[in-house]
């Protein structure tokens, strides 16, 4: 089976359009042009030896790339067409994905002055790696006393290592001193979305990316490092407890958050030269926390969401399934700096109200947001598996914060076939499922399950129909899983072009509330984690699903996966 690459295509001959603008009859020749390329988060490099096929009508193509991943295609005949369809397969020694996109539409492509347009195909990788290492790091470090509402030291009783619902440890440093290697210091990925855990206290949060833990004396110490060439850098320090509750119990409660904070939208550390800095801070900032509470602090107010589940069946192969929603809420402080997050809230109908514990964005201003994502969970009562999910992402900056949230969530769709657990399969099987009422394109991953319960993904595949037949031959005799994912704002068009590894790592689901619905993490979530972690490592943060939205800030955008279904192909 192959895997894929990247295609640069210049789409000549594809459309001719009238006074009127309406689609014309094709040329009897077409050309199709470009170059195939890795994913950028798998080198850019150009592919030679993949295969490139493409159908346009009933005329189909298919061409080997050149050493510099060029190709070009001429497909033949007079036909009136609006749309085309293309694969790209790398060459088997490669660690690429395949990838297709069906019914691209030929307008897109199509400039009004009659010139050709590119087409950039970005396709995977289905071994995530990590950067290569750059210059030597240029070290600072920050130290200071956190100190509660009285000026008492707050002591953290976090761990070294702190164990999470995913079974993966965070790590939660105390720094002796400053000189402290590059490779013991936590980044970003260590933490993200597992940042904070219920209960913790005496946190340090430097630029939304890295935390430490206080000592018994209430003192914190932040190593700070880049490979820039800089003299110094700047972010914003969070810090607080994260034990707040709305029942007082950490076992029983829906709501989750700080219960004291402080926020400095600013603090600077100067950088030495690349040895270590030894004992001796580069800046000191101590720290006084405030209450996280609406009705004693004016630096607090309640966001008022609203859920309403009722696109959700809740009708899985003849079951009943529970829903959960899984709140969260974050502030977007800073195009410099991660999204902090302020807590997390659960509801177990999708029809109810909740108040969320925000900071107080300044009146009339929209350089700050309060980001929201609701994810709504739906699971197997029996075996506490998931079942498909639907998210709602929402947010509110100084204009509008106030006004109540919406969090309305598309269906889920249901896969149809091939059917769950079949097997004795075709190796190029036909994929069909339910319509998802407001889904644009549909996307489906489909990947190899390995005998460690690993999964590797095969192939991804985009269209804007209910069904495909996959343009392979996959294994024989193999286990595969396969998902698919729409939303209420991406064309096909906003897909090609975009690195396929950061749209699946903008899939991976935070599995913090997957112990309140007592369900597990599949094969297919861990994949993404993976991705997650390498993109978070070569960005500094995850991306979100996007594209071209609009009115985000009024209604927000929503997507949804499809519960994951297996199949076993034949010989």
């Amino acid at each position: 089976m192959r895997t894929g690459a990247a295609a640069t295509i210049l789409v000549s001959g594809l459309l001719a359009l009238s006074s009127c603008g309406g689609p014309q009859p094709t040329t009897p020749d077409t050309k199709l042009e470009g170059n195939v390329y890795a994913s950028p988060s798998a080198g850019g490099s150009p592919v030679g030896g993949a295969r490139v096929t493409a159908s346009l009508g009933s005329a189909t193509q298919s061409v080997i790339t050149g050493p510099d991943g060029h190709f070009s295609l001429t497909m033949n005949g007079a036909q009136t067409v609006q749309a085309f369809n293309i694969t790209v397969e790398p060459p088997d020694s490669s660690n690429l994905v395949a990838s297709s996109y069906f019914k691209v539409p030929l307008e897109a492509y199509r400039s009004q002055y009659g010139a050709a347009s590119e087409l950039n195909i970005y396709l995977n990788t289905t071994a995530p790696s990590a950067p290569l290492p750059g210059a030597p790091a240029k070290r600072g470090c920050i130290t200071g006393l956190l100190k509660d509402v009285g000026g008492q030291p707050v002591a953290s009783n976090a761990l070294e290592v702190v164990d999470t619902p995913a079974g993966t440890s965070v790590p939660r440093p105390l720094y002796p001193d400053c000189n402290t290697e590059f490779a013991t210091i936590p980044n970003f990925s260590a933490g993200h979305a597992l940042l904070p855990q219920a209960g913790e206290t005496g946190l340090v949060i430097y630029g939304g990316s890295r935390v430490v833990r206080t000592n018994a004396q209430g003192r914190y110490l932040m190593p700070v490092q880049t490979s820039q060439n800089l003299s110094g850098v700047s972010g914003s320090m969070w810090a607080g407890n994260y034990d707040g509750s709305d029942t007082g119990s950490l076992a029983t409660a829906n709501a989750l958050y700080w219960s004291k904070f402080q926020y400095v939208p600013e603090v600077k550390a100067l950088l030495n030269a690349v040895t270590p800095v030894g004992n001796t801070a580069t800046d000191t900032r101590d720290i006084t926390l405030e209450n996280f509470d609406p009705a004693t602090n004016s630096r607090v107010m309640n966001q008022s969401i609203r859920y309403d589940g009722s696109a959700v069946s809740r009708q899985v192969d003849g079951a009943t399934a529970g829903i959960l929603v899984d709140t969260t809420a974050s502030f977007e402080h800073a195009i410099t700096s991660a999204a902090l997050p302020l807590g997390e809230y659960f509801d177990e109908d999708a029809l109810g109200t909740q108040d969320l514990r925000v900071m107080k964005l300044a009146s009339g201003t929209n350089a700050q947001s309060i980001a929201v994502t609701s994810r709504l969970i739906r699971y197997d009562t029996k075996d506490f598996f998931i079942v498909g999910d639907s998210t709602f992402y929402g947010w509110r900056n100084g204009v509008n914060q106030g006004q109540p949230l919406n969090a309305t969530y598309l269906a889920i769709p249901a896969p149809q076939a091939p059917a769950q657990a079949a097997t004795g399969v075709s190796r190029a099987p036909s994929m069909s499922w339910s319509a998802v009422p407001g889904g644009k394109v549909y996307q489906v991953a489909l990947l190899r399950l390995e005998e460690d319960d690993s999964a590797t993904l095969a192939w991804v595949g985009y269209t804007p129909d209910t069904s495909l037949q996959v343009p392979l031959t996959l294994d024989a005799n193999a286990t595969y899983i396969w998902q698919v994912y729409t939303d209420d704002g991406t064309e096909m068009a906003d897909y090609i072009g975009r690195d396929p590894l950061a749209l699946e790592a903008a899939r991976w689901k935070p599995t913090s509330a997957l112990v309140k619905a007592r369900t597990g993490e599949s094969a297919l979530n861990r994949w993404r984690g993976q991705a997650a972690q390498v993109i978070v490592q070569r960005t500094g943060s995850l991306p979100r699903p996007d594209a071209a939205y609009q009115n985000l800030q009024t209604t927000g955008y929503r997507d949804t996966n499809s519960q994951e279904s297996i199949f076993t192909t034949g010989n």
